[in-house]
């Protein structure tokens, strides 16, 4: 019966011991995972920051180009109005010779 007891007592011992080294492990395994998951984190972070950025910059250079764009079509607008103020120039100096 002692026998049985102090095997027993063993076996509970060996058992505790085991859980004991397993959840040491289980929790260095998990605390790596932990440290990894926050790198992982940071460097998605700041990838997100550096594609905000890059949107922002995308989004002015489109603006330059859209006023780029908006000046041209302004500039040609004046050309035409150039050329129809010198027709009109020179229907009026007609009118003015022709009735004289």
């Amino acid at each position: 019966m002692n026998k049985t007891k102090l095997v027993l007592g063993l076996t509970m011992l060996s058992f505790t011991l085991l859980v004991g080294c397993a959840s040491k492990i289980t929790t260095d395994k998990l605390s790596s995972d932990i440290q990894t998951v926050n790198t992982k984190f940071d460097n998605t972070s700041h990838k997100v920051k550096n594609i905000n950025s890059a949107q922002e910059e995308a989004g002015r250079a489109n603006q330059k180009f859209e006023n780029v764009a908006s000046s041209k079509e302004n500039v040609a607008s004046s050309k035409e109005n150039v050329a129809s103020s010198k027709e009109n120039v020179a229907s009026s100096k007609e009118n003015v010779a022709s009735s004289k």
